[in-house]
């Protein structure tokens, strides 16, 4: 099936899902390029319960300005527009939403690196970027699906659900995660909390942070994402503020849900 025939199902498939399944959600756009769909969010208007995807995203990007790499048709781009819900509540929504969506077809749970990774075998499969736009936040999914080769930089950093003996529909896999974030959009903190602290692949990890006061390195003992990290470096304890500190590197040990 060509390109076009093939995009030309995802519309009605997305609005189908959006229909029956959601309750948040409410319209979606479906553009065969696009820069970036956070972008495109915007141009659309960026209004609560829209979202926008694409069939290819040229130039997407990561926290702190990093890009996200253009791997062609083997991804997923999603951005979805939401209103009157704190970042760091909403950052905790989508990570557990993205998570579930991807152990529909892994069956096994993956792993959540704060502060927006979703990681297998130590190595990213999807992340997650959430932005304001006035009111709204635009949360900016990117997840990999059929890749088979990396650059040479991203080789032992990335990995797809290809590479792990999946054949995943992009459409399917899409249609999942609108599912989730709605769902999870309409659940209470403490058991959104459960869902992370369970897939929390950072604790237990040795990482090294920056801070207001320097670099700290030491073994991760608890993450709570909207508040604090607490690292035992030696014989000291640390608590360090989400909102000041920045992970700079992790040492994970291999294993499926990390």
């Amino acid at each position: 099936m060509s390109e076009k025939r093939e995009l030309r199902h995802w519309p009605d498939r997305l609005e189908d899902v959006l229909r029956h399944e959601c309750m948040l959600l409410e319209d979606v756009h479906v553009l065969q390029e696009t820069d970036s769909t956070q972008d495109a969010a915007r141009r659309f208007g960026s209004r609560p319960g829209e979202v926008v995807t694409a069939w290819r995203q040229i130039r997407g990007r990561g926290r702190s300005g990093r890009s996200w790499a253009d791997t062609g048709e083997d991804g997923i781009a999603v951005t979805i527009c939401i209103g009157s819900i704190p970042a760091d509540h909403l950052m905790i929504v989508s990570a557990v939403a993205t998570a579930e969506a991807i152990e529909q077809y892994l069956h096994a749970e993956v792993g959540i690196k704060w502060p927006n990774d979703i990681i297998i075998n130590g190595r990213k499969v999807a992340g997650i970027l959430i932005e304001q736009h006035d009111d709204v936040a635009l949360v900016g999914i990117g997840i990999n699906v059929s890749q088979d080769r990396w650059d040479p930089e991203l080789e032992n950093v990335a990995i797809s659900l290809h590479q792990l003996g999946l054949e995943v529909d992009r459409l399917s896999l899409l249609g999942s995660l609108l599912i989730s974030i709605d769902r999870n959009l309409q659940k209470e903190y403490d058991v959104l909390s459960l869902s992370y602290a369970r897939r929390d692949a950072l604790v237990g990890q040795r990482a090294r942070f920056r801070t207001p006061a320097g670099d700290l390195e030491g073994e991760v003992l608890e993450v709570d994402p909207r508040s604090h990290i607490r690292l035992r470096c030696d014989m000291d304890l640390h608590m360090l503020p989400i909102a000041t500190c920045t992970l700079l590197e992790w040492h994970p040990r291999t294993g499926t849900d990390e």
